[in-house]
């Protein structure tokens, strides 16, 4: 995932990438780009050469980090499991 201060040109990021291997861009909203690579060391590549980047930021793509809808799912999977702990406490046979 990569955050960019200003809108994103799908170009220019496309441009900056291209020398480490074949890469696909893709916008999602004013500051944020998905960017797919040919393989895992292209990946490795852009990563390094922009750690220290003043206008980007480059990470892995996580599923639960970057995913409205897994994370979502994860934390509707958390609440109700917790919301069953809590009612299976307060309802289970009390022995004094």
């Amino acid at each position: 995932m990569f955050k960019q201060k200003l809108n994103i040109d799908q170009v220019k990021l496309a441009k900056w990438f291209s020398p480490y291997g074949n890469v696909d861009v893709k916008a999602y909203g004013q500051n944020k780009a998905l960017v797919a690579t040919s393989n895992h060391y292209c990946a490795k590549d852009i990563l390094r050469a922009f750690k220290q980047h003043n206008t980007i930021y480059v990470t892995y793509y996580s599923v639960w980090k970057h995913s409205p809808v897994a994370r979502g799912l994860l934390w509707t999977g958390v609440l109700l499991s917790g919301s069953a702990c809590v009612v299976a406490l307060l309802t289970g046979d009390k022995k004094t």
